[in-house]
């Protein structure tokens, strides 16, 4: 596998220009942010923090547009090109400047927020709750118990969350239907299944030793072994998750699409909107693209 070098330096001026996949540096995004994985994706966003500790920047990876805003409170969430603001109690969608009002929650969240653009999810402690943007519409999904730390996440009909298992299993992943009005355990077992996602159809999650991806259509669930570093999320897009795993030589990034970012030192923390990757590496973020879908190959 050849090994990709960064073509560019400069900030991203508009990377639809080239249909040959280009790594380029995205300086203009910040190196401010609090948690780890910022920058990131939100949709076909990628947000940032400049002078702030929470998100206060986004570039727009087609058009180039962007946006410079007040940064978000202590808690807040993202997801689909949104974000939601329990702090200040707001949720809008990047690119537009109409700012909504946001119902708040009495309990205290334990995890990041999650939405989809018309749902959110708030873990707290022995408690997840769910809410319908625009409205009061809530409720407690009974009985789920998540663990602390670990985003939940929402698509559509579906609720995700890492649950509090016993002993034996550890850390399990559930899901809730909206629609059937009942949860039940996706993958329960004692590899700690954990770091759970959704978009569509598509929900993946983690263990040590594999990434998993599972679709609601047709109940697929395929799994890509590899010695995985299971501190970290993973990127979903289209059908499409992309993780980190380590290599004999360094942490490398790699896609169920047969994508293997090989590069000299450790490639973090992957996001992946349609035919794009944005990645940590050193100090710097990085986006990768546009991308086409690749031959399927074993990743490690």
């Amino acid at each position: 596998m050849a090994v990709l070098g960064l073509l560019a330096l400069d900030p991203v001026e508009d990377p639809t220009l080239t249909t040959k996949p280009e790594i380029r540096s995205l300086p203009w995004l910040g190196n401010d942010c609090e948690h780890p994985r910022l920058p990131t994706l939100n949709g076909p966003w990628a947000i940032g923090c400049k002078g702030a500790s929470t998100p206060n920047r986004a570039l727009h990876l087609e058009t180039n547009q962007r946006i410079e805003h007040p940064p978000l409170g202590a808690h807040w969430g993202h997801g689909d090109g949104f974000f939601v603001d329990h702090t200040k109690r707001q949720y809008w969608t990047l690119g537009t400047d109409s700012q909504l009002g946001l119902y708040p929650f009495s309990s205290t969240a334990h995890a990041p927020l999650r939405t989809d653009g018309s749902s959110l999810v708030v873990s707290s402690p022995g408690k997840l709750e769910w809410m319908r943007l625009g409205d009061d519409k809530r409720f407690t999904i009974p009985g789920a118990n998540p663990a602390p730390w670990y985003a939940p996440a929402v698509s559509g009909d579906r609720i995700y969350w890492v649950h509090r298992g016993d002993l034996k299993t550890g850390e399990d992943l559930w899901t809730y239907s909206l629609s059937e009005k009942r949860s039940w355990p996706v993958a329960q077992s004692d590899a700690h299944e954990r770091h759970v996602v959704a978009q569509g159809p598509y929900a993946a999650w983690l263990t040590d030793s594999s990434v998993h991806l599972f679709n609601t259509q047709n109940d697929e669930h395929r799994v890509f072994p590899g010695i995985v570093n299971s501190n970290e999320g993973l990127g979903l897009s289209d059908g499409v998750v992309c993780w980190e795993a380590h290599t004999p030589k360094d942490i490398d990034i790699f896609c169920s699409d047969g994508l293997h970012l090989e590069r000299p030192g450790d490639q973090r923390h992957p996001t992946r909107w349609k035919k794009w990757l944005l990645f940590h590496e050193g100090n710097a973020t990085l986006l990768y693209g546009p991308l086409s879908t690749m031959p399927e190959r074993e990743a490690p």
